[in-house]
């Protein structure tokens, strides 16, 4: 159990990064194919961008100890965001599972890392 304790926000901070990284990397390098998106649900191309930079600064941020909780509360946002968007699409339920699959961990994460935040500290 103290293994979990001490190693699990680690775990959860590599994956959230490699998924988040990840998908910013992939939301930049796209092109076509993301704007097209984008579009499709209703929002101008540079709001990928904007969402695709959040990612890559969260997932950097996320290993600095003071900003870790607002990266992972920022990765909730952006879960909720896809969640809320797909949930009248026609395939949106496609989209939903990897928001809960990522956005379970960054509220976790969030929650354990609150007591360290910047801003939040008494």
């Amino acid at each position: 159990m103290e293994m979990i304790k001490k190693y699990g926000p680690y775990v959860m901070m590599v994956f959230l990064t490699f998924a988040f990284a990840g998908a910013g990397i992939f939301k930049l390098t796209a092109g076509e194919q993301v704007s097209e998106l984008f579009l499709q649900l209703g929002f101008p191309v540079a709001f990928a961008y904007f969402i695709a930079l959040s990612e890559i600064a969260g997932a950097a941020a996320i290993w600095v100890k003071p900003l870790r909780f607002w990266a992972a509360s920022g990765f909730v946002i952006v879960c909720l965001g896809i969640i809320g968007v797909n949930v009248n699409q026609p395939d949106g339920l496609s989209h939903m599972p990897p928001a809960f699959i990522l956005g379970v961990p960054a509220m976790l994460l969030a929650y354990l890392s609150r007591s360290e935040a910047l801003f939040l500290k008494r």
